[in-house]
């Protein structure tokens, strides 16, 4: 434990959490970018609009994918099938961390829900930068 808390403090972790932080910006900008082309100016209207955020959502976390592993985390080598198929299963872990929280900030802790939103997404931001670092990107 002592070795991970050392490791989470050095300069480099910092450097990567930034990057790391910069990427999900980006990426909601993304997101919101292909929802918004989709849903105004493709004609993804009515019950398409979850297709539209579906595919959003795919290309958001692709551009995460590359981003992180070739700018934050600097990993070299080839693409990796498995590599893909870990990192979206960090992804998709990310949504029980963040309803878990927001559901004890709301329920247990009277936190405001627009509140609570913005405290998950750090936890789930810190959950996904530790398991990309050393389980996704190792």
């Amino acid at each position: 434990m002592a070795n991970l808390i050392k490791i989470l403090n050095s300069h480099q972790t910092d450097k990567q959490f930034v990057r790391f932080c910069l990427i999900g910006i980006l990426n909601t900008a993304v997101d919101l970018s292909f929802y918004y082309i989709f849903t105004r100016h493709l004609g993804f209207v009515g019950e398409l609009i979850f297709i539209a955020k579906g595919i959003s959502f795919i290309i958001a976390t692709f551009n995460s994918f590359l981003f992180n592993r070739f700018w934050t985390f600097k990993k070299e080598g080839g693409f990796l099938w498995k590599e893909l198929f870990t990192f979206y299963t960090v992804i998709g872990s990310g949504i029980f961390i963040n309803i878990g929280v927001h559901f004890l900030d709301v329920n247990f802790f009277g936190i405001n829900d627009l509140a609570s939103s913005i405290v998950s997404a750090g936890f789930t931001a810190v959950w996904g930068f530790v398991l990309a670092k050393y389980i996704v990107f190792k």
